[in-house]
């Protein structure tokens, strides 16, 4: 099944996560502010391709029928919000 808002808000969840240790990381001096968040960047643009772009996931509540996505994920994200 492709990718519902549930998808997209979960992950701009995990995202938020990943991000704001990032920025803790930065903070205790662990990571590089100039460097340390070129792989997050790649990484979360690679997940939300994938989800544009109809990455199977499991979508409980579309019954297990296949829906396509008629909106960017920014719309589905700021749904889920």
């Amino acid at each position: 099944h492709f990718a519902g808002w549930q998808a997209y808000m979960n992950q701009g969840i995990a995202t938020g996560l990943q991000y704001a240790n990032a920025g803790a990381g930065v903070a205790a001096g662990t990571t590089d502010p100039a460097t340390g968040f070129n792989d997050l960047n790649a990484e979360t643009a690679d997940n939300f391709n994938a989800l544009n772009h109809g990455a199977q996931v499991q979508d409980e509540e579309a019954g297990g029928q296949r829906r396509h996505l008629t909106a960017g994920w920014r719309a589905y994200m700021n749904q889920g919000i």
